[in-house]
């Protein structure tokens, strides 16, 4: 007699039901996926930025991009949880990394930060972040740098 579950009951194919063999609770429990952790990547060159948010995408993260730190924050004061920014120093507007770095520190202390800049920097200055990744960089470099913070 050829078998087939369904809904936690025994049933065959000609119709007839088995009721004695429901799945225990363990046997039925289902664990569901932690969601994935969502960067936030703040670049004002559009084609480096997309090409940081896609290896980001394809290691698992969700990404929000972002060309301006204004922007950045407006993401940050949003319901997305973000467990990581990833922002480069010099940028349009009146902010700059460092300065979102700072206010990320202040506003959301649990969020890491990482900065790139392809000019230097005093270490001083990169005092508000939990790495450095000096341009031009891989993708590849960032996305490890961000596995390494995030443990993931």
């Amino acid at each position: 007699m050829l078998m087939h579950m369904i809904s936690g009951v025994d049933a065959d194919l000609q119709g007839r039901t088995n009721k004695g063999a429901r799945l225990s609770q363990n046997d039925n429990s289902r664990i569901e996926p932690r969601p994935a952790p969502t960067v936030l990547v703040v670049e004002d060159d559009v084609l480096v930025r997309v090409a940081t948010a896609a290896d980001l995408r394809d290691a698992g993260y969700r990404v929000i991009e972002t060309a301006t730190a204004e922007e950045a924050r407006t993401a940050l004061e949003t319901d997305e949880p973000i467990a990581l920014v990833f922002s480069d120093i010099n940028l349009p507007g009146v902010w700059q990394g460092t300065d979102l770095a700072r206010w990320v520190r202040d506003v959301a202390p649990g969020v890491k930060v990482i900065l790139t800049s392809s000019a230097f920097h005093t270490v001083a200055g990169l005092k508000t972040c939990d790495g450095f990744v000096p341009k031009p960089y891989l993708t590849q470099e960032v996305t490890a740098g961000v596995k390494r913070l995030l443990g993931r």
